[in-house]
């Protein structure tokens, strides 16, 4: 099995944190998109959206998006990640779609805020745009700073790719220098007791810090 990722992207370390969780034995593979290697041939022929995670199975299953993969991982290692009870089931898709929805307004504040301004020529974009996402962003995050308030996991009383999938946001939020320990500090509690259970977070975090920082010198 193959996982083409990229260090700067959170929906890769997303899928590696959940393959890993799994024990699933897997090669990495470096689609370097800074430098462009998603447009070639070789790798829009796997995901014609030219985007990362992409899984590459031994037996010719090749998925993109990373709610699906991390789906399809669980299921495939029969994992009760993704509960096979359909009312819990349903719960955590539920989430899912929600946090994947919290995602794209934070990947527009990505582009926004630090991307396009580094263009050449910069491109500006409108404030009340980005005002707007921004609220969209933290109304999200209001919601899940009340969800997991005096929790350890997110839904349900274990850990579920949901928890995988909201501690993820602190890559995002890294990239866009947002701090969220005032406004939302259950949710920054939440993240560091999850962390102390799965190191593998906070090892990612830092691998994300210090691409984040190569990228910008």
């Amino acid at each position: 099995m193959k996982i083409h990722y990229f260090p700067l992207s959170g929906p890769s370390h997303i899928v590696l944190n959940v393959a890993d969780q799994l024990g699933v034995e897997y090669e990495k593979v470096l689609v370097n998109i800074t430098g462009g290697d998603q447009h070639k041939d070789e790798f829009v022929k796997k995901n014609g959206n030219k985007k990362v995670p992409v899984l590459e199975d031994d037996d010719g299953t090749t998925l993109s998006e990373a709610m699906s993969i991390i789906k399809y991982l669980s299921d495939k290692h029969s994992s009760d990640l993704y509960p096979k009870d359909l009312k819990e089931r349903a719960l955590v898709d539920m989430h899912l779609a929600a946090l994947n929805d919290a995602r794209s307004a934070g990947l527009g504040l990505v582009y926004f805020e630090v991307i396009f301004p580094r263009q050449d020529p910069p491109i500006i974009i409108n404030p009340m745009i980005i005002g707007l996402l921004r609220q969209n962003v933290e109304k999200i995050l209001g919601d899940y700073n009340t969800q997991v308030e005096g929790k350890d996991y997110a839904v349900l009383d274990r850990l579920t790719l949901v928890d995988f999938v909201l501690s993820g946001i602190f890559i995002w939020l890294a990239f866009i220098q947002y701090d969220p320990s005032e406004k939302f500090p259950h949710l920054c509690t939440y993240f560091k007791n999850l962390s102390e259970k799965l190191p593998r977070l906070l090892d990612c975090q830092r691998n994300f810090h210090e691409n984040l920082k190569a990228l910008s010198e």
